[in-house]
């Protein structure tokens, strides 16, 4: 009787926590189209929320700071900001950063904060590669 108690309350427990799911981390260079223009580095992550969640905040690789993103819902393709509550659904953050020579490498880790029900969550993922992308 109590271990099926004992395992159903852990499987709630273990269902619970996956409200939310990194599906893919990016890093892209962007060589800018005109000459005049900067080079950026584009980060992104494309997360599935399972119930109302709020991006709280971005961190890259062992960085203090935490970067304002923006956020797209790609099923509307609309653009949003960090501070409202998303209902459940797949969307992109997405940070432009000037180009840094530490950005070079391969690998980054995104680290993404959120808050669902009440309860903050931290969730990390790295970058695959370093994609490059040419607008000229």
């Amino acid at each position: 009787m109590y271990k099926t108690l004992l395992l159903m309350l852990l499987g709630l427990f273990l269902f619970s926590c996956a409200n939310t799911r990194i599906l893919k981390a990016e890093k892209v260079k962007v060589i800018p189209g005109v000459p005049s223009g900067t080079l950026v580095i584009r980060f992104s992550l494309e997360v599935e929320l399972k119930k109302q969640t709020e991006f709280l905040s971005l961190k890259i690789d062992d960085s203090p700071k935490h970067y304002t993103f923006s956020v797209i819902n790609l099923k509307s393709n609309q653009q949003g900001s960090n501070k409202v509550v998303y209902p459940k659904g797949k969307y992109l953050l997405q940070i432009d950063l000037p180009f840094d020579a530490k950005f070079e490498n391969t690998k980054s880790m995104l680290a993404i904060e959120l808050k669902s029900n009440k309860m903050i969550t931290i969730l990390t993922k790295p970058t695959d590669s370093l994609k490059v992308l040419n607008l000229r």
